[in-house]
């Protein structure tokens, strides 16, 4: 592709993503970049009511714009109204990862000179300048090469330490016993996507020396509430907002044990280990853990959906139901052996005492 802009030219960018919370995320990095590429620039986030807490912590964006497109800005008056505050701000440059209708006419009506997003998003001919979405790149990629048709971009280089534009607000409430903690996040937007609850619970029976902490919103918290009960695990569903969450993971994670959502991608901004368990969805989609692994069944009817469903279509589950608890332990085992160091140095400890 030819670099025909440059993105010095441009003093107010704006980033249009309005999809789920791990999509959101994994936008973050497209921010950093166009930072680090035009320091003086203002860089405008608009995102969810859901996600604008969060970008909200995210050092190189400037406001956060609240899209609530189920209540202020429903139906295309609402997108005019939030399109009229872009204009007010003579945003002159609009990158847009998200690919639905919404964000596009968005973005057409934004007032901006130029209007960067993919081939395959909707209404896709509306806009400036169209990258190729390459499905099996992971999402980070397919993002940051939205300014592959800048010329600064060409000496840019792709930086996994995304720690440090994340203000902190440390979270103090793990137990401070000395032994190593597992955070596991249970829920899901989408049932097919979450492992079976029993399999959680069979899970954490692995994990009597450690300190287990089940996370999620507080609509998970019943789910988190029948998983820890009987074992030795804390639920911690909906005591912290979001951002507090990454905190906790950064400050205190030793591993993330999630299905695949946001968690994944929590993890990897946080700058801490990860296990994705993938069932309907598969990680050659893209939103695979960069800093983590992966489990996952090999099955026929597996992958069956991008973003999973809420019923199986073939009626068994089997991809998340077959995937058992010992299985993905034995993973855990392999993948991250140093986990379990501190065991046996405790043991060597008490035995010379």
């Amino acid at each position: 592709m030819q670099n025909s802009y440059r993105l010095n030219n441009f003093n107010k960018i704006a980033v249009i993503q309005t999809a789920f919370i791990g999509d959101v995320i994994l936008s973050f990095p497209l921010c950093d970049a166009i930072r680090q590429l035009n320091p003086n620039c203002e860089l405008y986030f608009v995102t969810t009511p859901e996600s604008a807490e969060l970008a909200e912590r995210i050092i190189p964006i400037n406001e956060v714009l609240i899209y609530d497109k189920r209540n202020e800005h429903n139906g295309f008056s609402g997108i005019m109204k939030l399109a009229s505050e872009l204009k007010n701000r003579n945003i002159d440059l609009v990158l847009t990862p998200h690919r639905s209708f919404r964000s596009s006419l968005l973005s057409t009506f934004s007032g901006a000179v130029r209007k960067i997003s993919f081939n395959r998003s909707a209404l896709s001919f509306l806009y400036s300048k169209r990258v190729k979405y390459k499905y099996h790149d992971h999402e980070i990629f397919r993002n940051l090469n939205l300014l592959s048709v800048f010329k600064e971009f060409e000496d840019y280089e792709f930086d996994h330490d995304f720690t440090s534009y994340v203000n902190e607000e440390v979270v103090a409430v793990i137990l401070n016993n000395g032994r190593k903690n597992i955070l596991m996040f249970p829920g899901s937007v989408w049932e097919t996507k979450k492992w079976p609850k029993e399999h959680f619970k069979e899970l954490i029976n692995y994990f009597n020396d450690f300190n287990v902490y089940l996370m999620g919103s507080k609509k998970e918290f019943e789910l988190c509430e029948w998983i820890a009960d009987g074992t030795n695990a804390n639920n911690l569903a909906g005591k912290l907002p979001l951002a507090s969450a990454i905190d906790m993971i950064k400050e205190n994670a030793d591993l993330v044990i999630t299905n695949d959502s946001s968690p994944t991608h929590m993890s990897f901004i946080a700058g801490k280990p990860v296990v994705t368990i993938y069932g309907p969805t598969s990680p050659e989609f893209g939103f695979y853990p960069l800093n983590g692994s992966s489990v996952h069944l090999d099955l026929e009817c597996s992958p069956c959906r991008i973003h999973g469903s809420n019923k199986c279509p073939i009626g068994t589950h089997d991809c998340m139901k077959k995937l058992s608890p010992k299985l993905l332990f034995d993973r855990i085992n392999e993948d991250y052996p140093s986990l379990f160091e501190w065991k046996s140095e405790a043991i060597i400890g008490n035995e010379k005492g």
